[in-house]
């Protein structure tokens, strides 16, 4: 927890108003759950022992280098998202175009060669094609959260 705190700029003191159960207060400026034993350890009161915690959400970031690694039928929640143009441009997609899937058409898919690309939200290129299913051309703002081969 002190490496992340330290990442936020926030000092460990400022994260321990009150007792800690495993995660930080809602009020807290970052979101973190950290290992804590409700069976055998008291609550976090103290910064020294918050500092010393094993952070367990949020990941560790994961990005386009997990992409090579990644064997046909895995996939992987990038953490945080990643530019999507970048993405395709790694796994050799020219003009990557977006479709929305689902029963509400509320998640957008990109085939990039043998690997299917979830975004992060909608498509934020210019939607063309019908109502009942949109297609989007990938445009730089667009994130990938999940990959899958």
């Amino acid at each position: 927890m002190k490496d992340l705190a330290a990442e936020h700029g926030v000092a460990l003191e400022d994260l321990v108003r009150t007792p800690l159960y495993g995660m930080l207060a809602p009020d807290a400026p970052f979101f973190a759950q950290f290992e804590w034993d409700m069976h055998h350890e008291d609550p976090v009161t103290t910064a020294e022992d918050l500092g010393r915690r094993l952070v367990i959400e949020p990941a560790p970031p994961l990005g386009l280098e997990a992409v090579a690694s990644l064997a046909p039928g895995d996939s992987i929640e990038f953490n945080p998202p990643v530019p999507a143009l970048e993405l395709a441009a790694l796994l050799g997609a020219t003009a990557p175009v977006a479709h929305s899937v689902g029963i509400y058409l509320d998640r957008w898919e990109v085939e990039l060669g043998d690997a299917v690309a979830i975004l992060d939200g909608r498509a934020t290129g210019e939607t063309t094609g019908p109502l009942a299913a949109p297609s989007a051309r990938l445009v730089a703002t667009d994130r990938v959260r999940y990959l899958r081969r």
